[in-house]
């Protein structure tokens, strides 16, 4: 039985899940509560260990054959500073996750690993960042591919196993209006379907651009406060915009010529010639 498990049938047990972040020499760690959590000396480390109180929390959370079931969605606020860096594609960054669950009315009575992996990808669901996690058993994803047939490939543009470097393809552009997430890049206009899923970018801050209209109109994931500020100092800006990918064989091949990196099964069956079932696409 998992500490969760024993908390959940222990009269007055409060638990708490502890989330630890790290890439690269960095790390982070949050409590899915308003007032942080400290783990006493002893338990994660020699000296206690404190995590920052956040609005955060997973769902997924669950173990079976499959390699897709053990998929993690840790979700914050859209407006959430911290997780909105990643809001860009994650190239060859390694973010490694550990979840810990802990009794938030007892800290001293122990805490324990419940899942431990990496994250693959942020998704955007409504207001809500979600970072999608693979467990570290999961092995169908390296170099960033799933396992399932699909007629669309299963890269994450310029991400890992796609091979395409983001510099390569960059257009230089200026920003003449900003409101928030809405901007306006007439630069965009002449082909909005190029530009959706890919990139907008201002001196190394990166985001998803979400919406582009033929009037130049570009709606991105979340705002960029140093682009703010520069548009406020001194209008128009200057800004890159790197192209998105809808994941098909024709843009890949025509917009990137990158076919030998696709990973998409463009003349698979319907049905799965062992298992009989659908194959998703």
């Amino acid at each position: 039985m998992s500490i969760l498990s024993r908390l959940l049938s222990r009269a007055g047990a409060a638990p708490v899940f502890l989330y630890t972040f790290t890439w690269g020499k960095e790390t982070r760690r949050f409590a899915g509560n308003a007032g942080g959590y400290t783990v006493p000396a002893g338990l994660l480390d020699a000296e206690a260990v404190f995590f920052e109180g956040r609005a955060i929390g997973h769902s997924g959370f669950q173990s079976g054959t499959a390699a897709d079931t053990k998929a993690l969605r840790v979700t914050f606020p859209l407006e959430d500073d911290w997780a909105g860096q990643w809001l860009r594609p994650l190239g060859t960054v390694e973010i490694g996750l550990m979840i810990h669950v802990a009794d938030q009315a007892a800290p001293g009575d122990g805490v324990a690993l419940e899942w431990k992996g990496r994250i693959v990808g942020p998704q955007l669901e409504g207001e809500k960042l979600a970072l999608v996690g693979q467990a570290r058993i999961t092995r169908a994803r390296e170099g960033g591919g799933v396992k399932t047939w699909s007629p669309l490939c299963t890269h994450a543009v310029y991400g890992r196993g796609c091979g395409l470097a983001m510099a390569d393809h960059l257009t230089l552009a200026s920003c003449t209006a900003l409101d928030g997430r809405n901007l306006t890049v007439p630069e965009a206009a002449a082909d909005p379907a190029r530009w959706r899923g890919g990139v907008l970018i201002h001196e190394g801050e990166m985001r998803f651009i979400r919406a582009a209209a033929a009037d130049g109109g570009i709606q991105i994931a979340a705002p960029l406060p140093g682009l703010e500020a520069a548009f406020a100092a001194s209008a128009p800006v200057e800004v890159s915009l790197a192209p998105g990918c809808d994941l098909s064989a024709a843009t890949c091949r025509d917009r990137f010529g990158n076919l030998a990196n696709r990973l998409g099964f463009d003349h698979a069956p319907g049905l799965d010639p062992f298992s009989m079932r659908s194959i998703a696409s």
